[in-house]
């Protein structure tokens, strides 16, 4: 939801701040159409790029965070299991639940793999499968901005439209959105 709203407020906002500026400016508008069809593709790639770059990291950052866990787990498993009192008692069980408590321990001091799951979700914070695919991301943006920038646009798409009436017609159409 975070993405969708950023992706489409920036291509509004950028885009009829743009419009709203050459406009301004005295440009006819063939040539604002023009400008706002370029700056519209422009910002539509800047987003791709930087949330392409944004989740590639982000993922990076959680495949390091999971393999120094996954050496944690392996090294130093008594000193994860002393943490998972701890976490179970973030998610409400508590020491009234002391025999859940102790299954659960002793279930994550058999289970490594179990107890890096239980590690990534509650130490840190993050479930694997949130990661998302920086090309996808990418795209997304990219769409969303064109999304957000189409309502300066369509005013003066409309053939000899006066600047100041599309202008009016761009803001009236962005404050919708």
């Amino acid at each position: 939801m975070r993405d969708i709203i950023l992706g489409v407020n920036d291509g509004l906002v950028s885009t009829f701040l743009l419009v709203a500026g050459v406009a301004g400016g005295g440009m006819n508008s063939t040539d604002i159409l023009l400008t706002a069809i370029a700056g519209s593709v422009a910002g539509a790639v800047s987003m791709c790029a930087g949330e392409y770059g944004a989740t590639k990291s982000q993922n990076e950052v959680i495949h390091g965070e999971i393999e120094l866990e996954t050496k944690h787990i392996r090294k130093h498993k008594m000193d994860e299991l002393s943490k998972v009192t701890n976490l179970l008692e973030l998610i409400g069980i508590t020491g009234k639940n002391q025999d859940l408590q102790e299954w659960l321990v002793r279930h994550y001091a058999r289970d490594s793999d179990a107890l890096l799951k239980l590690m990534i979700a509650l130490e840190l914070g993050f479930l694997e499968e949130e990661q998302r695919s920086p090309t996808m991301a990418g795209f997304v943006s990219f769409f969303l901005f064109l999304i957000g920038a189409f309502p300066s646009v369509i005013p003066f798409m409309v053939p000899d439209i006066d600047p100041t009436h599309g202008i009016i017609a761009s803001a009236i159409l962005t404050s919708f959105i």
